[in-house]
């Protein structure tokens, strides 16, 4: 009689038990369907990816912000072939703008649709999108499905390593709605490091809708206007004085340029009188940080302070770094009718080498004390004129320098104030990769060392030394 009493019992418990999971999956059932309806009425998103993949970020919400005109953006992807990312990221665009319509044509049931917007014998592929003037669908701009990705091949695959969706979108719509399509141009004839080896600041200046070019002062079809951007990379030799004439004249007339020089550059003084004139003095000397958060893994490769400045905001906004390999100082002057201002400048605990080539880096005498500028910008308000110079080129003369870190965004946004185009999209790609640790200082190296090392093995042993003295008091 017990025997059936506890059987009973325990079917009324399993009963119990069986109850209240059927409760639970029908809750979790109820609230998903619940939180669907929320999503698709209140534009409810959440992006829970390691690097925010279909989030847009500040600067597309800015240019967003700005338009009076209605924009369709165009997707062409067959029935059961959307790309569910560039889809979902799209759907951001909708929920920031009442501007903006997102709308599918299917290739195959509409391709009279899609032949309107194919110019030059050119064929529009399947996954493109298509960015046009609600108002006048004539003025489009179509991103091709292979620009929408950054795509690294290994053997005979090829896969996405990067998204540049957002970039290419919101600089479409930037350019639709108005904004002027600025022109970089790269200096040649001085030793630079030529466009071709910068394929990268290339295709990123493309784009954020630059035109991009090389140009030598001397020999051009092309006038240089005070909208252009003049790039000097790393060069290695002086400009005659008919190239300083050309350049001082464009500069005097409102023209904008970004300077990068090399440690190992010699002197150059039609470059100097050049720098004068905006309050800087380019020196010739090898910045040396002791301040261990203030450089990574070298005390010669800086991580420098970053000032509050247009050049620098999408920096600070983005809570990043640059990271600056051997970089010379510079020495930043007040001059009549000129705003220059420090946009990156090493500890107290820095110092200047005199001797750049010398084979101590401990400080010596006649070495100059910090804080330092390692790059600085200027303005004269009343022509429009704009400069940038940097200390340093390595932080951006090879690919994987630019990549690190802040380091292209740190080129970008200094190439968009000194442009004046405002509504450039200086978003660096979004990996689509596992990110791996970025470390951001020595001291914190040391710290994830003694972690690693010592406190997570002695955390270990002191738990199993605690669990065995518990059960051996049993």
């Amino acid at each position: 009689m017990k025997a059936l009493t506890d059987k009973r019992r325990l079917l009324q418990q399993n009963g119990v038990w069986a109850a209240i999971i059927l409760s639970a999956v029908l809750c979790a059932v109820l609230l998903t369907l619940v939180a669907e309806r929320l999503e698709d009425r209140l534009h409810l998103q959440w992006d829970l990816t390691q690097n925010k993949v279909y989030t847009i970020g500040n600067t597309s919400k800015s240019v967003l912000s700005l338009l009076d005109s209605d924009i369709v953006i165009y997707t062409v992807y067959p029935a059961g072939g959307e790309d569910m990312t560039v889809g979902e990221l799209l759907s951001r665009y909708e929920t920031a703008s009442g501007h903006i319509e997102v709308k599918n044509i299917d290739p195959v049931s509409s391709p009279l649709f899609i032949k309107q917007f194919e110019q030059d014998g050119e064929t529009i592929e399947n996954n493109s999108i298509i960015v046009a003037r609600a108002d006048n669908p004539a003025e489009f701009i179509v991103i091709e499905p292979k620009n929408l990705y950054e795509w690294k091949l290994e053997g005979e695959q090829l896969y996405a390593t990067g998204m540049v969706a957002e970039q290419r979108i919101t600089s479409a719509i930037y350019t639709l709605s108005g904004g002027e399509q600025a022109t970089a141009f790269f200096a040649e004839g001085h030793g630079e490091i030529g466009l071709s080896e910068l394929y990268y600041l290339e295709g990123t200046l493309g784009n954020d809708e630059y035109k991009v070019k090389s140009y030598n002062l001397v020999y051009n079809d092309t006038e240089l206007k005070k909208s252009d951007c003049l790039i000097f990379v790393s060069p290695s030799k002086d400009l005659s004085d008919e190239e300083y004439r050309i350049l001082d004249s464009f500069l005097d007339g409102g023209g904008k340029a970004v300077f990068l020089f090399s440690l190992t550059a010699p002197d150059m003084p039609n470059f100097n009188k050049i720098m004068e004139k905006f309050g800087f003095a380019l020196k010739y000397d090898l910045v040396v940080e002791k301040d261990a958060d203030r450089y990574y893994s070298s005390p010669v490769v800086l991580r420098p302070n970053i000032g509050v400045h247009e050049a620098t905001g999408m920096l600070l906004d983005a809570k990043a770094y640059a990271v600056m390999p051997r970089c010379r100082s510079i020495d930043v002057r007040q001059v009549s009718g000129i705003d220059a201002t420090v946009l990156y400048e090493t500890s107290a605990d820095s110092y200047a080498k005199i001797n750049p080539m010398t084979e101590t880096l401990d400080r010596e005498d006649g070495d100059i004390g910090g804080p330092l500028a390692v790059a600085a910008a200027a303005e004269n308000p009343s022509t429009g004129a704009r400069v940038v110079v940097f200390g340093s080129t390595d932080f951006i003369s090879t690919l994987e320098n630019a990549k690190f870190a802040g380091n292209l965004t740190s080129f970008m946004n200094a190439v968009s104030w000194a442009s004046g185009n405002k509504g450039a999209v200086a978003i660096e790609p979004k990996s689509m990769l596992n990110p791996t640790l970025q470390v951001t200082s020595t001291n914190q190296s040391y710290l994830l060392t003694a972690l690693v090392v010592a406190a997570m093995p002695f955390a270990v042993v002191l738990f199993g030394f605690l669990v065995w003295r518990r059960r051996i008091k049993r």
